[in-house]
């Protein structure tokens, strides 16, 4: 019989919180990726626990949704030198902020690989 290894197995932080940069690795280590782009919103500064920091690090573009000012100050001033689109933006359930129509406003139309939320405990109404 085969044994088999669960994802937990895989976790380790360089930037997440509970593992995640592990987990994503073998995931993807599995089922490839298209176009190697990141979404995390609920960004913070880029870093602080970060779900997709160690994929953009690496050569992936991250678009990265932060919608508290000052963060997103942050946020801009530690991405500076890697393939990152930030915004600074609460996404929505819908209207003129859900997440489709801020990728539109901003052009972004191609491929994504990995949608990381970090909303904090808020309810999404």
């Amino acid at each position: 019989m085969i044994s088999m290894k669960k994802l937990t197995e895989y976790k380790y932080n360089k930037y997440s919180q509970w593992g995640e940069d592990g987990i994503i690795e073998k995931i993807f280590s599995i089922v490839g990726t298209s176009e190697k782009t990141c979404i995390e919103f609920g960004a913070w500064d880029g870093f602080h626990f970060s779900n997709t920091a160690n994929l953009w690090t690496q050569s992936w573009k991250g678009i990265l949704i932060e919608g508290k000012r000052k963060r997103y100050k942050e946020l801009r001033k530690n991405t500076q030198g890697y393939n990152c689109i930030c915004i600074n933006q609460y996404v929505e359930k819908e209207g003129k902020n859900k997440l489709e129509n801020i990728l539109r406003r901003n052009r972004i139309d191609h491929e994504i690989d990995l949608l990381s939320i970090d909303i904090d405990g808020k309810i999404i109404t």
